[in-house]
């Protein structure tokens, strides 16, 4: 039971991750300097510290959507 509560927080902790990177894209912020700021703050988990770097290899096109094609 414990492991639910633990894995609900992380998933929520990771979603905050992707919400920062979702604001921060359009104000035209460099990924790099984004990414390393996030790491250094209290609110990503010391175990998304790897996602972060994951995540930062990832290089989206702007014309990428990432919604289905019928929600456009």
């Amino acid at each position: 039971m414990c492991w639910l509560v633990v894995n609900a927080l992380l998933g929520v902790g990771m979603q905050v991750v992707a919400e920062a990177v979702a604001l921060g894209s359009p104000m035209d912020l460099p990924r790099d300097l984004l990414f390393d700021t996030l790491a250094k703050t209290a609110v990503v988990a010391p175990a998304h510290i790897g996602k972060l770097a994951g995540l930062r290899a990832i290089k989206l096109l702007p014309t990428t959507s990432l919604l289905p094609y019928s929600a456009r």
